[in-house]
């Protein structure tokens, strides 16, 4: 690399460098391949652009490359070479930065790149400026493709599709229907590629629910899926969810994580009781689980279920599994099947969560008519509200000033020792209280005679 350094700063001449690269490669094993790729990377596109040393050095570097394909070396030397080759030629084409329309390029900024917690209802009414039948596609590609934000930040992504689901159905339905298509991909093709992407799919899924973007029977239909899928042939089995694979677990526990905390009463919590049952029993089929996954799954039971019957063995949970098929075959024979319960108790139990994607939805709204209009509301109904609180004042500051007004009336009466002196103490009251009497003066009044 010295030698190299100094040719290049001309302080050795350029056919130094070429007579020991020369004698490198006649002797091209060993340390000598180490020492001509080093030759070669720090000093071989110095002698390619001189006028000089252009011709020989190509030749150099023709010999070198076939040497490199007819020796037996190993792979780090054979990266080496590699690297050395390609700093004198780069490529001729190098790799182009995909050129896309316009609005596609903006979407992909606002979503990518702008979209946070401050900016949401931003980016919301902006996105429904676009023309929709031709913006909608191409924003749903974007908004599945989780994997390019933050792991916080699909609580986002799923607001952001709630908030334009209130104005376009299909955008909502579109979303849910492509994360179901790859959620069930990524269980017939079980890479190690993909694990992020798929959880980040999963979180998403559980995201949209929150957001009531689809209701829990599609929740738990995917929640059996996970546990269940390609379990009807053994060998199937094997090879898609082996017994030392574990990552269908993390993506119950990052389902369940994201939107179990809402499946507490009603239907759905017995879908979720029902769930950790067969759960349970899928667990104790597995090998021993690591300790983070068995952490993990701790706090779910005890974030959902601090009460949970925990089996000891996989005999008991699938025995407890048995009993519960049994049962519901019986139900269902006898015609006594249970009739589930609407989903709207579901919906207020999520609405507080859902409120920010409403509140985004209703700005996006409103915007428009506070421009057109130039103020909210006409304020009718407020100042009938404070004309009929005002008068429900003065009715009762009048009923109270008659009770004091009598009371102590009474007490003069009993005090005076003349009907004449009870008049005069009453006079001047009974002017007060007369028909032209405020509500204001009585209230002065009342307040004089407490002192």
């Amino acid at each position: 690399r010295y030698l190299a350094e100094l040719a290049r700063f001309r302080l050795a001449p350029p056919s130094a460098v070429l007579l020991r690269l020369k004698a490198l490669l006649d002797d091209f094993s060993g340390p000598a391949v180490d020492a001509a790729a080093t030759l070669v990377e720090n000093a071989g596109r110095f002698l390619l652009r001189l006028p000089e040393s252009r011709v020989r050095m190509e030749n150099l570097l023709a010999v070198m490359m076939r040497l490199r394909n007819v020796r037996n070396l190993d792979s780090r030397q054979t990266n080496a070479v590699d690297s050395a080759y390609f700093a004198c030629r780069p490529p001729d084409k190098a790799m182009q930065r995909r050129r896309r329309p316009p609005l596609q390029e903006y979407m992909r900024h606002l979503i990518f790149e702008v979209l946070s917690d401050g900016s949401i209802v931003e980016v919301l009414r902006k996105l429904m400026k676009l023309p929709w039948a031709e913006a909608e596609p191409y924003l749903l590609k974007c908004l599945l493709k989780v994997s390019r934000v933050r792991f916080q930040h699909i609580a986002l992504i799923a607001s952001l599709a709630g908030g334009l689901a209130q104005y376009h159905d299909s955008l909502g339905v579109g979303l849910v229907d492509l994360v179901l298509e790859d959620v069930r991909w990524g269980l017939d093709h079980p890479t190690q590629g993909n694990y992020q992407q798929r959880l980040a799919q999963v979180r998403l899924l559980g995201e949209a629910y929150n957001y009531m973007l689809l209701d829990s029977r599609a929740v738990f239909d995917v929640l059996y899926m996970l546990i269940g899928h390609a379990h009807d042939n053994e060998e199937t089995a094997l090879k898609l969810d082996p017994p030392d694979d574990f990552f269908r677990i993390r993506l119950v526990i990052a389902l369940l994580s994201t939107c179990g905390s809402y499946f507490s009463k009603g239907a759905a919590g017995r879908r979720l009781d029902r769930f950790l049952t067969f759960m349970q029993a899928y667990v104790a089929a597995k090998q021993q689980l690591p300790l983070d996954v068995e952490a993990d799954l701790q706090d779910l039971y005890n974030q959902l279920r601090p009460r949970l019957e925990h089996f000891n063995s996989y005999t008991e949970a699938a025995a407890a599994v048995s009993d519960i098929l049994a049962k519901e075959a019986a139900a269902s024979a006898s015609g006594l099947e249970p009739i589930e319960e609407e989903e709207s108790d579901e919906e207020e139990e999520r609405g507080g969560t859902a409120a920010q994607a409403d509140a985004a939805a209703g700005l996006a709204g409103t915007a428009g008519d506070e421009e057109e209009d130039g103020e909210v509301g006409s304020g009718d109904g407020l100042d009938e509200y404070e004309r009929g609180d005002e008068q429900g004042l003065a009715a009762a500051v009048d009923d109270e000033f008659e009770r004091e007004y009598m009371s102590l009336l009474q007490e003069c009466q009993g005090r005076a020792s003349s009907p004449a002196a009870a008049a005069a103490v009453a006079a001047p009251l009974s002017a007060v209280a007369g028909p032209s009497g405020s509500s204001s003066q009585q209230l002065l009044l009342r307040r004089q005679m407490r002192r």
